[in-house]
């Protein structure tokens, strides 16, 4: 039961973030309840990928991580770049945005004269500490950030059922109808399924999508009625503006905890996938493990995002750009991770597999559609080649040392 309520924390950690509830308010104004349609599809997507991935067919096969599956499909050296690339640049540019939002949300809700990247420091310290010795800490800590995000969205949305409606008028014909962006928009709202690992296998991923799919909706009707669809559209700032609407300051209050316990959650998730990654490497004995230490993997990693702090970095336009460009790597990490599943299910059971094979290439196409609707679509593509790029090499380099390494325990056990 305990392995259920840790692993729904990790399948919700991105649903439950500030960026997921502006993309679902944004979604509102644009499109109305249609955006139940982009949400239905992006959970029925996420649960027939949640499927392949988690076959128990595999670990009767022995793959039992991430990385394993990668490279008995890909080679070891294009399996450990996919599985970097889909990890590591989304750690360290959506954990740094995600901070320093959640920074400038306390010093704006809560205490004005609290320096808005001290608070952002301070979070990260927080899930520095947790993951950087037992990552049992950061496990149960990430349940109990998720619990406080759905509570403090369950209060608001209650306050709202309760409340009369502040938009006057019938507002359909402002809308925009069903897109290909707006679908799109419903399948990265479910993005955090691939975090799940348990050892109950696939019977926790139902309940929890359908209860987080359940959740985005009453926050879009909500949000609809109580703020002009045109007004949703236009700002930044969507679900802050509905929760005082909802509430007024107390509305306000509950959505700043919301969405400081969203960024903890969502980067405490992130930091748990990118120290598992390791550790199926170390499993592999593709890693030292001098090397692949909690505290030591953790240091470098926050050190990193402390830095794009410091220097200001968080607060560029072209962090937004990284950003998405780092979604895009999730979904081709997600699509060829799908096909290889699809292959090692074929090639140990001897059947076709093409439902894989189809939610691989859905994602391929929403990273497309998320590629080609940016008004930065060169630097995007050029950003996820760089990344591919210098991951490949240093993966090449990196299984040369590995093969080496294996061919003189080899040598030397025949002398």
């Amino acid at each position: 039961m305990q392995q259920s309520f840790l692993s729904a924390g990790l399948i919700l950690a991105w649903l439950v973030t500030p960026e997921s509830l502006k993309l679902v308010s944004s979604s509102s104004g644009m499109s109305g309840l249609l955006v139940i349609i982009s949400l239905g599809c992006g959970a029925i997507l996420a649960l027939t990928s949640a499927y392949q991935l988690h076959n128990p067919q595999l670990v009767r096969a022995g793959y039992t991580g991430d990385f394993k599956i990668l490279s008995d499909t890909y080679g070891k050296a294009l399996g450990l770049s996919v599985l970097f690339s889909g990890r590591i640049p989304l750690l360290l540019f959506a954990s740094t945005g995600m901070l320093v939002s959640a920074g400038f949300a306390f010093n704006e809700i809560f205490l004005y004269w609290f320096p808005n990247f001290l608070f952002a420091f301070i979070l990260l310290a927080v899930i520095a500490a947790l993951n950087a010795f037992a990552g049992s800490f950061a496990n149960i800590s990430q349940l109990l950030f998720v619990s406080l995000t759905i509570l403090g969205l369950i209060i608001l949305i209650v306050l709202g059922a309760i409340s009369d409606s502040a938009v006057s008028g019938h507002y359909a014909g402002q809308q925009k109808g069903l897109s290909a962006s707006l679908l799109a928009i419903g399948c990265l709202s479910f993005l955090g399924f691939d975090f799940h690992r348990s050892e109950k296998g696939r019977i926790v991923l139902v309940p929890v999508l359908l209860g987080g799919f359940m959740l985005l909706v009453f926050w879009a009707g909500t949000a609809l009625k109580f703020i002009e669809p045109s007004r949703l559209a236009e700002t930044t700032i969507a679900h802050i503006i509905v929760a005082r609407a909802i509430a007024g300051e107390t509305g306000r209050f509950i959505m700043g905890t919301v969405i400081i316990c969203g960024v903890l959650s969502g980067v405490n998730g992130l930091f748990i996938v990118a120290r598992r990654a390791f550790t199926d490497l170390d499993r592999e004995g593709f890693i030292s493990k001098r090397i692949n230490r909690n505290w030591l993997v953790t240091t470098a990693l926050s050190a990193i995002i402390g830095v794009m702090m410091i220097t200001g970095f968080a607060g560029e336009q072209v962090l937004e750009t990284r950003i998405k460009a780092s979604i895009v790597l999730w979904l081709i990490y997600l699509s060829l991770r799908n096909f290889a599943v699809s292959h090692v299910l074929r090639r140990s059971t001897g059947t076709g597999n093409f439902l894989g094979y189809l939610t691989g290439f859905t994602y391929l196409a929403v990273g497309a559609v998320l590629i080609v609707t940016s008004s930065q679509m060169g630097y995007i593509f050029w950003f996820i080649t760089a990344v591919f790029t210098g991951t490949l090499v240093l993966s090449i380099i990196w299984t040369a040392i590995y093969n080496n390494r294996d061919a003189r325990r080899l040598i030397s056990r025949r002398m």
